[in-house]
């Protein structure tokens, strides 16, 4: 499952997790990411800029080819008032209880969706860790990665309606 991000996760919420042997991945990233977009505030860094696909670099600011007037009304209202995305707090917060809980956390970046490119996504943002320390949050990922690599039965359950996916029931 990805990150929590509109409300606190409860006890009710760890212990299916942890009963239902659920994987959890933070993607912090990703909210920012379309905000950035969408405000044509994205700037490649430099790990993207040396390993991204140049054509999908290239397309980051197309946002300057539409003329103002055919912009969407929500695209063109953060343009016209480009603000810094503000950090997934509630989302940093879960991700540090579900840590402490010892649900199974993983790593991963969403990457397609607008501002997380393919490939250096997963390094090149310095995505903040949701309090579980600079070498907690990767370690575990890791750690976690490698059971959640065991064949489904052992570890975790596919969801019904998507193969490959865990679920909470």
């Amino acid at each position: 499952m990805h990150s929590v991000f509109d409300e606190p996760v409860d006890e009710e919420f760890i212990a299916l997790a942890k009963k239902n042997h659920a994987l959890y991945c933070p993607t912090l990233f990703v909210m920012e990411s379309y905000e950035l977009a969408l405000s044509n505030q994205w700037r490649a860094t430099p790990e993207e800029l040396k390993r991204a696909d140049p054509e999908i670099l290239a397309a980051m600011d197309d946002l300057n080819e539409i003329p103002a007037d055919k912009r969407p009304p929500y695209v063109a209202k953060l343009m016209a008032d480009p603000k810094p995305p503000e950090p997934p707090t509630i989302g940093m917060q879960n991700l540090e209880r579900c840590q402490d809980a010892g649900v199974t956390i993983v790593m991963g970046t969403d990457a397609g969706n607008i501002g997380t490119l393919h490939g250096p996504s997963i390094s090149s943002r310095d995505e903040d860790d949701g309090g579980v320390g600079p070498d907690a949050a990767p370690g575990a990922a890791k750690r976690d990665f490698r059971m959640a690599r065991r064949p489904w039965g052992s570890r975790a359950r596919p969801a019904k309606s998507r193969p490959g996916c865990s679920r909470i029931s």
